[in-house]
């Protein structure tokens, strides 16, 4: 079924703006892993766990807290995303198959 021009144009005029909008999402997303694993980087590097749990808490609670029925997974997501990928000093001379 198609809409009349005038209704398409305020479609498409919306679905440019959303897409402006998800640029700007993934945008701040890669920021959020940088500085994350600059974090982590740190906490690491002084003695301390990859981890966090309770800030990791408090973040994902702002997220239950704006979006109660998708929260939590997209809370978890967010914090799977900016877990950093590079192995903690210690555990860098296990070889990667074991």
């Amino acid at each position: 079924m198609s809409v009349p021009d005038k209704v398409q144009g305020v479609i498409d005029a919306r679905r440019d703006r959303v897409d402006e909008l998800d640029a700007r999402i993934v945008e701040l997303l890669q920021l959020r892993v940088k500085v994350s694993e600059e974090i982590q980087r740190e906490r690491m590097n002084s003695g301390g766990t990859r981890s966090d749990l309770f800030r990791e808490s408090v973040v994902l609670r702002r997220y239950q807290d704006a979006f109660p029925e998708a929260g939590t997974a997209l809370g978890t997501e967010v914090l799977r995303l900016c877990r950093s990928k590079t192995p903690h000093p210690k555990l860098q001379h296990i070889p990667k198959d074991r």
